[in-house]
């Protein structure tokens, strides 16, 4: 089977698997870790941290792993050449992409509206550091979202897949 299989989907595939076993580790590693620090952070004097992230931060790290463990069912799905896989993956990586890319202009909106206030000039080499920042934010994860959803969406890999 694998002599028929794209070479783009085995790299996707084994992408996908590596990809998704870094997010369970992380996941798993985040939720273990957090839960000996917390209480500390309750306890402690002073200002408390807040917001959506921090209060639910080892549901947020479970729910990683989670997807990890879909994903790394869809990569072995296509390798397999499951039309499922192809779905689950090409709809995990639209997810990923507008984050990606919300994320980097939200930083952009933020960081703009917030030396605008500033009543000393921002460095012009912090500039450059926080523009590079969002520039390897956008190539590194937002190039290889895009190939992949452009190749699982190609002509030849629907053909495979049907």
């Amino acid at each position: 089977m694998a002599g028929d299989r794209p070479v783009c989907l085995t790299v996707i595939g084994w992408g996908t698997i590596a990809v998704a076993t870094l997010a369970i580790f992380s996941g798993v590693m985040s939720a273990i870790m957090f839960s000996t620090i917390e209480a500390d952070f309750r306890s402690a004097r002073g200002p408390q941290p807040r917001g959506f992230l921090f209060d639910n931060f080892a549901l947020l790290s479970v729910l990683q792993a989670l997807v990890g463990i879909l994903l790394v069912f869809a990569g072995r799905g296509l390798l397999s050449l499951r039309r499922w896989a192809s779905t689950v993956i090409e709809g995990v990586s639209w997810l990923a992409l507008v984050y990606a890319v919300g994320f980097s202009a939200y930083f952009l909106f933020d960081f703009v509206g917030s030396s605008s206030e500033s009543s000393r000039p921002i460095p012009t080499s912090f500039i450059v550091v926080m523009g590079m920042g969002v520039f390897f934010t956008l190539v590194f994860w937002g190039v290889p979202l895009g190939l992949t959803i452009w190749n699982l969406r190609s002509k030849r890999v629907r053909d495979v897949l049907s």
